[in-house]
């Protein structure tokens, strides 16, 4: 069918922005603290700027993982077995909860 293989191009296209934003961010992250000398200064090794920064990188990667999500949503109304079914949604609840205990863990910062 030729929906099938336009909608699974758009899942594989929300999977790879999923993994980018993954490594744009782990790599903006890192670039940010150790490159530049007035973020180095801001940065210190004081308690409440590295929980920002952590914060800042959780919330990131809780995006990626809803694009990764949306990817497996789209998979699933596609699926051809039972058992692809399956896997896909244990999938997406996996995400899901991981999801809710990154979040989770965001707001326990200040």
């Amino acid at each position: 069918m030729p929906f099938e293989s336009f909608f699974f191009s758009i899942a594989l296209g929300f999977d790879i922005l999923g993994l980018f934003m993954v490594i744009f961010s782990g790599l903006f992250m890192l670039w940010q603290f150790f490159c530049f000398p007035k973020v180095k200064k801001t940065f210190s090794l004081s308690q409440k700027n590295y929980h920002f920064v952590q914060n800042i990188f959780v919330h990131r990667i809780i995006l990626s993982l809803d694009f990764f999500i949306v990817a497996d949503l789209i998979k699933l109304a596609f699926a051809d077995g039972i058992e692809s079914l399956i896997q896909i949604l244990l999938i997406v609840v996996i995400r899901g909860i991981f999801s809710y205990y990154l979040l989770r863990e965001g707001k326990r910062w200040p």
